[in-house]
């Protein structure tokens, strides 16, 4: 339903409403005379609202519904949109134009795509198509991480563990890589673990036998 359409039925309902009301106020002259038929439940056991307040209320219902779908339906076309440049992006990476890849997944990224974002980190990290820049790497993961994005968190843990574009921590390391694996990147999670167990014992001077 678009926005003219919204409109009109807002201007019938209050045109309806507004015969309602004198009505209403013809029947409330009556009841003046008539108590019995004045009281809240009219005399069936049933509420009397008022018919103007509902008329009003059904319109507000009607209208939130059609934005919602129309704020869904752009949704739908931005998710589609974003997720054709990133296909484009594999496709011109197969092909090695690393830089034209890396720039349709920059575009996806800006516009809040997590998967986009984490691989646009990637580029940043390595350097493909791109300036090498691990701090923004970084940055990139963040924003995916904050969508709740799996690979983001794996690569964030890598991050901590080596020291890219972060201080080396492997204590936040190890917090993002069980994210990952509950987010489930099990096998891989998991193996970088067991190796950042190690790591702790070999730089705590217990080497594991």
């Amino acid at each position: 339903m678009d926005q003219n359409t919204i409109d009109k039925a807002t201007t019938e309902a209050e045109a309806k409403a507004d015969a309602e009301v004198k009505v209403e106020s013809s029947q409330d002259s009556n009841s003046e005379s008539n108590p019995a038929s004045a009281s809240c439940c009219g005399g069936h056991g049933k509420p009397n609202y008022n018919r103007t307040v509902v008329a009003i209320w059904a319109v507000l219902l009607m209208v939130f519904a059609c934005v919602v779908a129309m704020n869904a339906r752009r949704k739908r076309q931005e998710l589609s949109e974003v997720e054709s440049l990133v296909a484009q992006a594999s496709q011109l990476f197969d092909r090695q134009l690393f830089e034209e890849s890396t720039e349709l997944l920059r575009q996806a990224a800006e516009r809040g795509y997590a998967p986009a974002q984490t691989y646009y980190g990637g580029s940043l990290k390595m350097g493909i198509g791109t300036a090498q820049d691990l701090e923004q790497a970084v940055q990139w993961y963040r924003k995916a991480a904050d969508q709740n994005y799996p690979v983001a968190f794996f690569e964030l843990a890598v991050c901590y563990q080596h020291g890219f574009g972060v201080e080396r921590d492997l204590d936040e390391a190890e917090m993002w890589y069980r994210k990952a694996y509950d987010g489930g990147i099990r096998d891989e999670s998991q193996k970088a673990l067991d190796e950042l167990a190690a790591t702790r014992e070999r730089e705590a001077g217990y080497p594991r036998y």
